[in-house]
């Protein structure tokens, strides 16, 4: 007897998404090396908006736009994923995120 359609799509889908993740480098490494990326990542934001107040220097920019939405939407999600708790580990980055919505006002959450 075939399989359903059903399994025969989710099993292509779950193998184009592992081919898409490992292509873009992520699936080529282990969990604890993309956290300590991710991490690193975080910490460079916090660094950045702490000394500058902004990404790109004293004035909110497009990159503001974009940096604080993502940094919120990773605080945000729901349900919470493993970078949300790397994310909440840097309060700064956090803040910032708060800050450029409060500005803008305009917030990623429900």
């Amino acid at each position: 007897m075939p399989a359903p359609i059903g399994l025969i799509v989710s099993n292509i889908a779950r193998r184009q998404v592992r081919k898409t993740y490992h292509l873009h480098g992520l699936g080529r490494h282990t969990l604890d090396e993309q956290k300590s990326f991710a991490r690193r990542d975080l910490q460079a934001i916090a660094t950045q908006t702490s000394n500058n107040g902004y990404i790109a220097g004293d004035r909110l920019t497009v990159y503001d736009f974009a940096v604080a939405s993502l940094v919120a939407g990773m605080i945000d999600n729901e349900p919470s994923t493993w970078i949300s708790t790397l994310a909440m580990e840097t309060p700064a980055v956090g803040e910032y995120a708060e800050r450029i919505q409060s500005e803008i006002n305009v917030y990623c959450r429900k």
